[in-house]
């Protein structure tokens, strides 16, 4: 129980800590059998935020939220917003943190630093951070540097898909803003294909999260191409619908879900030319799928 709350504005400290998570909820750590490193993801939908850090972990209630996070040197880090410039913590920084006892002195730590967010839903805030590979097109039709991540030992894989992925992202913005009257509503665009993921992807605000079993390990069929590019068109649409605009509670998240999906494909059918002439096909296999599941 919170006491001594009065009118107004209150700030609450709370030190805590948690074990990473295995399941592929909260925050999920992965150890690449390859070559044995460490890779980590958050996926808090629906109600898993509270498995990560203390939040009230429900969708009408949204807040500015800004992460600071200390890890070694040589990864990645990536979150909803962009970073400030990173500060090197043997060197660079004066300041103090319950955390900053805990790190391995082995090894060299980067402090992070990202900016505050809009008002969004704990459910998609997201924290990504490992030896990640990066893959950046800073000029695009987007208008904004957009960037791909995988882990090291799946880079030649996306080198592969890369091409594909970053002309269906802008493919995608430019219909999406149109359909909608509002361009891109956030301040980046970053996709992260992470391992042991439990779904095909999730929405998290500028910092979307794909199974990377969507990228091909073989010459990619038509088939595959179209199933790809329309988890990314499905997660793009969230941006709006669900991001933008965000259901009250869980029992309305099915609406999220049946627009994107459906929207998804008409992107594609009227976006994309003649690149996939079979959406409306393969739309029909998913509402098969769907009325038996029903």
């Amino acid at each position: 129980m919170l006491t001594g709350i009065v009118e107004g504005q209150n700030e609450i400290e709370i030190v805590y800590e948690n074990k990473y998570q295995n399941d592929g909820t909260g925050l999920h750590k992965y150890t690449d059998p390859e070559d044995s490193r460490e890779y980590f993801y958050t996926q808090f939908e629906s109600f898993n935020a509270h498995k990560c850090f203390p939040c009230f972990d429900q969708p009408d209630l949204k807040a500015n939220l800004k992460l600071m996070i200390m890890a070694p040197d040589s990864w990645k880090v990536i979150s909803n917003e962009h970073e400030e410039e990173p500060v090197n913590i043997e060197t660079e920084w004066n300041g103090d943190s319950p955390v900053y006892s805990y790190r391995d002195t082995s090894k060299a730590f980067i402090l992070h630093t990202f900016q505050e967010t809009p008002r969004i839903s704990t459910y998609l805030y997201a924290i990504c951070a490992g030896p990640y590979i990066s893959f950046d097109k800073p000029e695009n039709s987007f208008g904004r540097p957009l960037r791909l991540f995988c882990r090291s030992s799946q880079t030649k894989y996306m080198e592969a898909m890369a091409d594909y992925i970053f002309t269906w992202t802008e493919k995608g913005m430019a219909f999406y803003g149109d359909f909608f009257g509002i361009t891109y509503p956030f301040s980046k665009y970053d996709q992260v294909f992470c391992p042991e993921f439990n779904a095909g992807a999730m929405e998290n605000v500028g910092c979307v999260t794909y199974n990377e079993a969507l990228i091909p390990k073989e010459t990619p069929s038509k088939s595959r191409l179209t199933r790809l590019c329309h988890v990314l068109m499905h997660e793009m649409a969230h941006m709006w619908y669900g991001n933008l605009i965000t259901m009250r509670w869980w029992e309305d998240l099915w609406l999220n879900e049946s627009f994107a999906e459906y929207i998804s494909h008409y992107c594609m059918a009227k976006g994309f030319g003649d690149e996939f002439l079979d959406i409306w096909g393969y739309f029909l296999g998913g509402k098969a799928w769907g009325y038996s599941t029903d």
